[in-house]
């Protein structure tokens, strides 16, 4: 499936299921460095790998917002997909709260509920509330969801099935 299928079927489940957007993180529950394939959503919806990034995806447009370390990559990933790239950190670049808040506006808000939904176990607590908040001046109301994404992705794998082990004396080379 192309990206820009991933992208107008969650805009398709956002309208069945009265969201105006959703955001999509980089991160796992655990605020990982590096993510288990699991939670690679925002790089499943949009087709940008890098480590840095969140995905933003409106009833009817999509934008990633990354740093300058991925720029050029980002751009040629996003070639073509319908996803527009904002780069974070330059003059003129919106926050993800003023675009959405702008879309809604342009919007109308007919026929749209004005709830976004977030990945609440992805998304930092602090980070939720002032999201919130700018967004609630807009008219817009941040809602976090667990696995946000849970049934979008296609042949997304499951949590990791190894059990937990007893490595002390491996590791330290005493027992307890």
């Amino acid at each position: 499936m192309t990206v820009q299928k991933r992208v107008e079927s969650l805009q398709a489940a956002l309208t069945s299921n009265d969201l105006f957007a959703c955001i999509i993180p980089s991160t796992d529950p655990h605020m990982s460095e590096y993510v288990a394939p699991r939670w690679e959503g925002r790089a499943w919806i949009s087709g940008f790998a890098g480590s840095a990034g969140t995905a933003v995806i409106s009833v009817d447009g999509a934008a990633l917002w990354t740093d300058g370390r991925y720029f050029l990559e980002a751009g040629q990933v996003l070639e073509g997909s319908g996803i527009e790239l904002m780069k974070m950190g330059l003059p003129g670049t919106p926050s993800i709260e003023d675009w959405l808040t702008s879309r809604y506006a342009a919007a109308g808000r007919a026929g749209h509920s004005g709830r976004v939904r977030v990945a609440g176990e992805s998304f930092p607590l602090g980070q939720f509330q002032q999201m919130a908040r700018s967004l609630d001046q807009g008219s817009l109301l941040l809602e976090a969801e667990d696995d946000l994404l849970g049934g979008n992705l296609e042949g997304r794998p499951g949590l990791a099935g190894e059990g937990v082990f007893d490595g002390f004396s491996d590791f330290t080379g005493g027992s307890r």
